[in-house]
Parts: C-alpha cells; sequence; structure tokens
C-alpha cells in the first residue's frame, strides 16, 4: 500500500480551516458570556426595579395613612372647636341668667333690725306686717349670695375647661401625641366630666 500524503497546501489549508473554527467556537463562547452577563444584568435591573417599586408603595400608603389620620385630626380638632364654642355660648347664657337673678339684688338687704323698725314707725307695731316682710328680705339676701356663688363656680369651672383644652390642643399639635393616646383621652374625660358638672 503507498502511504498517501499532505501537500504543503493541503496542510495549510487544513491548518487554516482549524483555524476558523477555532476563532468561531471563541466567538460563539464569548458570545455566550456576553449574552450570559447581559441576561443576569437584567435580572438584576428588574430586581432592583421591582424592590424601587414597592419602597415606593410603602411610603405612599405610609403617607396616605398619615394623611387619613391628620384629616382624622384635624376633623376631631374641628368639632372641638365648635363643641368649645357651643359650650362658651351656654356659659355665657348661664351668666346672663345668673345676672338677671341678680337685678333688683346688687345692694346688700338691709338689717334685719332697721326693717323691723321701719316697719314699727310706719305700722304701729303690726307684728304680722314685720313677720310678712322679713322672709321675704331674708330671701332676698339667700338669692343675692346665691347668685354670686354660682357665678364664681361658673367661672372657675369655664378657666378650668378652657385650661385642659389648651392643654390637649397644645399636645396635639406637637405631632407626638394622637387622640387615641391616654394623656389626651384622660384630658377628653376631665373636659367632659366639668361640663356635666357645669350643666348638671
Amino acid at each position: 500500500m503507498r502511504k498517501s500524503s499532505l501537500t504543503k497546501d493541503q496542510t495549510a489549508s487544513l491548518l487554516q480551516e482549524l483555524r476558523v473554527v477555532e476563532e468561531k467556537l471563541e466567538a460563539a463562547v464569548k458570545s455566550k458570556s456576553f449574552f450570559k452577563e447581559q441576561w443576569a444584568r437584567a435580572v438584576r435591573e428588574i430586581h432592583r426595579i421591582k424592590s424601587e417599586k414597592q419602597h415606593a408603595i410603602q411610603i405612599h400608603i405610609r403617607d396616605s395613612k398619615e394623611q387619613l389620620k391628620n384629616l382624622g385630626l384635624v376633623k376631631f380638632l374641628g368639632d372641638g372647636q365648635t363643641e368649645l364654642r357651643e359650650d362658651q355660648s351656654l356659659l355665657q347664657e348661664l351668666r346672663q341668667e345668673i345676672y338677671k337673678a341678680q337685678e333688683g339684688s346688687d345692694k346688700p338687704p338691709p338689717p334685719p333690725d332697721s326693717v323691723s323698725s321701719h316697719h314699727n314707725r310706719h305700722s304701729g307695731g303690726d307684728t304680722n306686717q314685720q313677720t310678712y316682710d322679713s322672709p321675704r328680705v331674708a330671701a332676698n339676701g339667700s338669692s343675692y349670695m346665691l347668685a354670686q356663688e354660682m357665678l364664681g363656680v361658673q367661672e372657675e369651672t369655664e378657666r378650668s375647661i378652657q385650661a385642659l383644652v389648651e392643654e390637649r390642643d397644645t399636645l396635639l399639635r406637637t405631632g407626638s401625641y394622637s387622640i387615641e393616646d391616654t394623656v389626651i383621652v384622660k384630658l377628653n374625660q376631665e373636659i367632659r366630666s366639668l361640663l356635666g358638672q357645669a350643666y348638671s
């Protein structure tokens, strides 16, 4: 048998084809690596966008809750101011009624002895007339003292209510307290209690 041998041209041609194949293989490997890297980058970008979107949604939800809470607080404060104005109006009406009860009783009633002497001089010592007038004079004096006492109590109660309302509103305006906090609840209870005492 004769051994076949390759010519130099054939050998060179085969080597050239081998280099071409190797280059294509290397290019394919690089391309695969490139696309793999691009795919990983795309996955990371999608994850980042998803995380940012979730974070933005959480912030939006939190802000919405704060807005709703603030709206509720504003409504509560508005209602409180309205109730305070109504309470002040009622206090003013009560004060006017007390002033009306004082009409005709601004001066303390004269002593019973002078009243008795006056009636004795003009009625010739009529004991029946003296007995009739003395209780009326005493009643006028009692009404005057009662009106003064009621006025003092109402003014003190009004000052206490206003002080509690101002304390409550100041705490709420700080933003550190809400209407559900124990200290605010207690202040509201004290305010209602004083209002109940004032108009009971």
